[in-house]
C-alpha cells in the first residue's frame, strides 16, 4: 500500500469514527418527561402521584436507559390502559413518545409501548424496580 492509499484509508476511518461519535452524541437522551395520564387509574388511596415530572439528572436518565435496554418485545395484540405518557428528548431535539405503565409498589414488570410504532415491551421486574423510587419520589 503506497502513501496515498494509506492516507486515504486513514481519512476514511477518521470520518467513519467521527460520524459514529457524532451520531451517538446526537442520539443521547437529554430528558425524560412523564405525564400522569388518567386520575381514574390512581392508586388504592386515589392519589395522583404527580401531573408531570421531568428527569434530567444523569443518574436518573441512565437508570431509565438501562431499564429500556433490557425490555423484551411482546407479541400479539395487547389491550392496556395508559398510566404515564413518557416523552424522551434526544440531544438533537428529536422527541419520542411512549406509554409507561409502572406501579409504585415493587410488584411485577413494567410495560413500555412506543406510540408511533405500536411496539410493546415488558421491562422485567428486576430492571423496573430501580425506576420506581425515581418516578414516585416526592
Amino acid at each position: 500500500m503506497n502513501k496515498r492509499e494509506k492516507w486515504f484509508l486513514f481519512l476514511a476511518i477518521a470520518v467513519l469514527v467521527i460520524g459514529t461519535v457524532w451520531y451517538t452524541y446526537e442520539k443521547q437522551i437529554v430528558s425524560i418527561r412523564l405525564e400522569y395520564a388518567d386520575a381514574a387509574l390512581s392508586g388504592e388511596n386515589g392519589r395522583v402521584p404527580f401531573k408531570e415530572k421531568t428527569f434530567t439528572d444523569t443518574h436518573d436518565l441512565d437508570t431509565f436507559k438501562h431499564a429500556m435496554s433490557k425490555a423484551r418485545k411482546l407479541s400479539g395484540d395487547l389491550d392496556y390502559a395508559v398510566l404515564f405518557w413518557m416523552y424522551v428528548t434526544l440531544r438533537d431535539g428529536t422527541q419520542k413518545k411512549y406509554v409507561l405503565n409502572i406501579n409504585e409498589e415493587n410488584e411485577g414488570d413494567a410495560l413500555l409501548a412506543n406510540v408511533k410504532s405500536g411496539k410493546v415491551f415488558s421491562i422485567p421486574k428486576d430492571e423496573a424496580d430501580p425506576l420506581r423510587p425515581i418516578i414516585y419520589s416526592e
